[in-house]
Protein backbone atom coordinates (compact mmCIF):
# COMPACT_ATOMS: atom_id res chain seq x y z
CA UNK A 1 0.00 0.00 0.00
CA UNK A 2 3.07 2.35 0.35
CA UNK A 3 3.72 1.68 -2.99
CA UNK A 4 7.08 0.17 -2.40
CA UNK A 5 9.18 -1.13 -5.27
CA UNK A 6 9.84 -4.76 -5.19
CA UNK A 7 11.05 -7.70 -6.60
CA UNK A 8 8.72 -10.18 -7.40
CA UNK A 9 9.65 -14.11 -8.24
CA UNK A 10 6.94 -16.37 -9.84
CA UNK A 11 7.23 -20.46 -9.08
CA UNK A 12 6.19 -20.25 -13.25
CA UNK A 13 9.65 -18.35 -13.89
CA UNK A 14 9.10 -14.60 -14.62
CA UNK A 15 10.87 -12.82 -12.27
CA UNK A 16 9.85 -8.73 -11.87
CA UNK A 17 12.36 -6.72 -10.76
CA UNK A 18 11.56 -3.12 -9.42
CA UNK A 19 8.13 -4.05 -9.46
CA UNK A 20 4.62 -2.26 -8.35
CA UNK A 21 1.21 -3.07 -7.80
CA UNK A 22 -1.30 -2.02 -9.34
CA UNK A 23 -3.63 0.82 -7.22
CA UNK A 24 -6.51 -1.09 -8.10
CA UNK A 25 -5.97 -4.09 -5.82
CA UNK A 26 -3.86 -1.70 -3.49
CA UNK A 27 -7.07 0.37 -3.01
CA UNK A 28 -9.32 -2.86 -2.87
CA UNK A 29 -7.75 -4.51 0.25
CA UNK A 30 -7.59 -0.80 1.91
CA UNK A 31 -11.00 -0.18 1.58
CA UNK A 32 -12.53 -3.49 2.49
CA UNK A 33 -13.03 -5.12 -0.67
CA UNK A 34 -15.32 -8.31 -0.15
CA UNK A 35 -13.80 -11.52 -1.00
CA UNK A 36 -16.06 -11.60 -4.60
CA UNK A 37 -14.69 -8.52 -4.91
CA UNK A 38 -10.95 -9.77 -4.41
CA UNK A 39 -11.26 -13.14 -6.07
CA UNK A 40 -10.59 -11.68 -9.96
CA UNK A 41 -7.90 -9.27 -8.33
CA UNK A 42 -5.79 -12.20 -6.81
CA UNK A 43 -6.01 -13.99 -10.16
CA UNK A 44 -4.70 -11.56 -12.38
CA UNK A 45 -2.91 -8.89 -9.80
CA UNK A 46 -1.71 -6.57 -12.35
CA UNK A 47 2.02 -4.98 -11.89
CA UNK A 48 4.17 -2.43 -13.46
CA UNK A 49 7.63 -2.84 -13.81
CA UNK A 50 10.66 -0.62 -15.72
CA UNK A 51 9.86 -2.13 -18.98
CA UNK A 52 6.25 -2.32 -18.94
CA UNK A 53 3.20 -4.12 -17.22
CA UNK A 54 1.96 -7.30 -16.68
CA UNK A 55 -0.35 -9.39 -14.45
CA UNK A 56 0.59 -12.48 -12.16
CA UNK A 57 -1.19 -14.63 -10.20
CA UNK A 58 -1.43 -14.38 -5.77
CA UNK A 59 -0.52 -18.23 -6.03
CA UNK A 60 2.29 -17.90 -8.53
CA UNK A 61 3.91 -15.73 -5.99
CA UNK A 62 7.04 -17.44 -4.81
CA UNK A 63 8.61 -14.09 -2.71
CA UNK A 64 8.25 -10.63 -2.82
CA UNK A 65 11.09 -8.88 -1.79
CA UNK A 66 10.90 -4.91 -0.90
CA UNK A 67 13.77 -2.96 -2.33
CA UNK A 68 14.46 0.65 -1.47
CA UNK A 69 12.02 3.69 -2.88
CA UNK A 70 14.73 5.52 -4.21
CA UNK A 71 16.21 2.59 -5.95
CA UNK A 72 19.84 0.55 -5.41
CA UNK A 73 22.70 3.14 -6.67
CA UNK A 74 25.57 0.89 -8.42
CA UNK A 75 27.76 2.11 -5.15
CA UNK A 76 25.30 0.35 -3.10
CA UNK A 77 25.44 -2.65 -4.98
CA UNK A 78 28.94 -2.46 -5.17
CA UNK A 79 29.80 -1.97 -1.57
CA UNK A 80 27.75 -5.25 -0.47
CA UNK A 81 29.99 -8.21 1.29
CA UNK A 82 29.00 -11.05 -1.10
CA UNK A 83 29.84 -13.10 2.28
CA UNK A 84 26.68 -12.56 3.61
CA UNK A 85 24.97 -14.52 0.84
CA UNK A 86 27.09 -18.07 2.52
CA UNK A 87 24.84 -16.91 5.64
CA UNK A 88 21.77 -19.58 6.67
CA UNK A 89 18.35 -18.69 4.95
CA UNK A 90 16.18 -19.72 8.03
CA UNK A 91 15.81 -23.43 8.68
CA UNK A 92 15.96 -24.61 5.56
CA UNK A 93 19.62 -26.08 5.13
CA UNK A 94 20.11 -23.80 2.58
CA UNK A 95 21.97 -20.65 1.90
CA UNK A 96 20.63 -17.08 0.84
CA UNK A 97 22.89 -17.47 -1.96
CA UNK A 98 21.08 -21.14 -3.01
CA UNK A 99 18.23 -19.23 -2.73
CA UNK A 100 18.46 -16.57 -4.59
CA UNK A 101 19.90 -18.93 -7.49
CA UNK A 102 16.70 -21.19 -6.77
CA UNK A 103 13.89 -18.24 -6.63
CA UNK A 104 15.65 -16.05 -9.55
CA UNK A 105 16.53 -18.17 -11.54
CA UNK A 106 19.59 -16.05 -12.99
CA UNK A 107 21.03 -17.35 -16.43
CA UNK A 108 24.46 -17.05 -15.36
CA UNK A 109 27.41 -16.27 -11.90
CA UNK A 110 27.01 -12.59 -13.16
CA UNK A 111 23.38 -12.27 -13.25
CA UNK A 112 23.43 -14.48 -9.80
CA UNK A 113 25.85 -11.88 -8.16
CA UNK A 114 23.47 -8.95 -9.68
CA UNK A 115 20.45 -10.44 -7.46
CA UNK A 116 22.78 -11.71 -4.37
CA UNK A 117 23.44 -8.01 -4.15
CA UNK A 118 20.03 -6.52 -5.39
CA UNK A 119 18.55 -8.68 -2.50
CA UNK A 120 21.47 -8.35 0.03
CA UNK A 121 21.49 -4.32 -0.37
CA UNK A 122 17.92 -4.29 0.41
Amino acid sequence: MTRTPCDICTYSGPVYLDALFDAKFLYALQYGAGAKAMLPLLSNMGITTPTGYSTVSLPDIWIVTPMPKEGLSQAQLDAVDLAHGDEPAGDSGKTIKDVIKETYRPKDEKEHEYFLRRFLAS
